[in-house]
């Protein structure tokens, strides 16, 4: 993934269970980092998707353990109107 852009710094992450399991392997939080693709990024079913995800700045490593989350919010939004 080399289109994404950082949400939040690692020293801001205050989540004491992401705490633990980022800093489990002995790695320090200001080495982490929460992310997002900054595009949508579209499935083979043809749905188009946001990513968040922590990732290790020192190490490269992507944690899928905890708070990995596939947002379908960056869909375009198809508003219906009510007949009257």
């Amino acid at each position: 993934m080399s289109k994404i852009k950082i949400l939040k710094a690692g020293d801001d992450l205050n989540n004491p269970k992401v705490t633990q399991e980022l800093t489990k392997d002995g790695s320090k939080m200001a080495d982490w980092g929460k992310y997002t693709t900054k595009k949508a990024v579209k499935l083979s079913n043809g749905q188009k998707v946001q990513v968040h995800f922590y990732k290790n700045e020192i190490t490269g490593e992507i944690n899928k353990n905890i708070d990995y989350k596939i947002s379908p919010g960056v869909l375009p939004v198809r508003v219906h109107k009510r007949k009257q």
